[in-house]
Formats: structure tokens, sequence, C-alpha cells
């Protein structure tokens, strides 16, 4: 934790009452360490794993709504979503804007 900055956050996903990932995470509590916050989750990624599922589904649904218009496959490469999801085709697989 000594290179860590004050404030940030450590999260140890196996924290667990044999161990985890983390030295110095505690199962199910957030401690504070040099000004470090280490919180000790168990079984977080059972406890995410549907509410990821569903947030991706959501957003492939969204995109192929986008994408489909009036029944049919409809890629329109002036349209900057479009633009930034085809990835082959109308544009070098290099192409990128500028930021």
């Amino acid at each position: 934790m000594a290179g860590l900055h004050r404030g940030a956050v450590v999260v140890d996903c196996a924290a667990s009452d044999l161990g985890g990932n983390v030295e110095g995470s505690t199962v199910g509590q957030i401690v504070t360490e040099d000004g470090v916050k280490v919180i000790g989750a168990p079984y977080l990624a059972s406890e995410v794993a549907t509410t990821a599922s569903n947030l991706l589904s959501r957003n492939v649904a969204d995109i192929l709504t986008h994408f489909i218009v009036d029944g049919a496959l409809a890629v329109r490469p002036d349209e900057e979503l479009d633009q930034a999801m085809i990835v082959a085709g109308h544009k070098p697989l290099n192409a990128q804007k500028e930021a």
C-alpha cells in the first residue's frame, strides 16, 4: 500500500476467511491503511454477473436496433455511431478520429 497515493481504492475480489489477493483486506469490510481504502469483497463476481450480463445484452440490443431500419440492415457511414462501429469495409481498419 505504501506505493499507492492517498485516496486510492483497492478491491480484493478474492477476500475470504482463508485470505485473499490483497494484504490487509478483511472479508466484507472496508479498511483504510495509509490513506488507501481496501475493500474485501467476497463473491463479487457472483454478485455482478447477472447485472453485467443484462447491461451487455441491453447494449447489443440497442446497437442492433440502431442498425436495423425498416426490417433490414442499414449501415450509414455518414453517421457518427456507424463510423465508430465499422471495423472493416467502407473505411480502412486503422482509420481513427484525431482527438
